[in-house]
């Protein structure tokens, strides 16, 4: 098993959308924290190793886009290239620039 992983997410499958049902999120050690914030064209991955595990997210391949849940912000990513596309700041918890 990965050294780092710091907890084990336990999620509610119910089909392209799911929800985290813990408030842990699953880190690992020794990833680049230069980064302090992601931004439109940054790749999903940047937003998990910043935000973390989202609340929620919704998938719909008829619009080719995800949208990810942190509390009443959101992140708009693209199905085709996983990059964000736009973001909503409601509630000042994303690390966007």
């Amino acid at each position: 098993m990965v050294a780092g992983l710091v907890a084990i997410l336990v999620l509610i499958w119910a089909g392209p959308h799911w929800e985290n049902a813990s408030t842990q999120t699953a880190l690992q050690e020794g990833t680049d924290n230069a980064r302090v914030a992601f931004t439109r064209g940054s790749h999903r991955d940047d937003v998990l190793r910043l935000q973390g595990t989202p609340n929620t997210t919704t998938r719909s391949d008829a619009l080719g886009r995800e949208v990810w849940m942190y509390g009443l912000s959101s992140v708009q990513i693209s199905t085709r290239d996983g990059r964000v596309t736009r973001w909503s700041n409601r509630d000042r918890s994303l690390k966007v620039r």
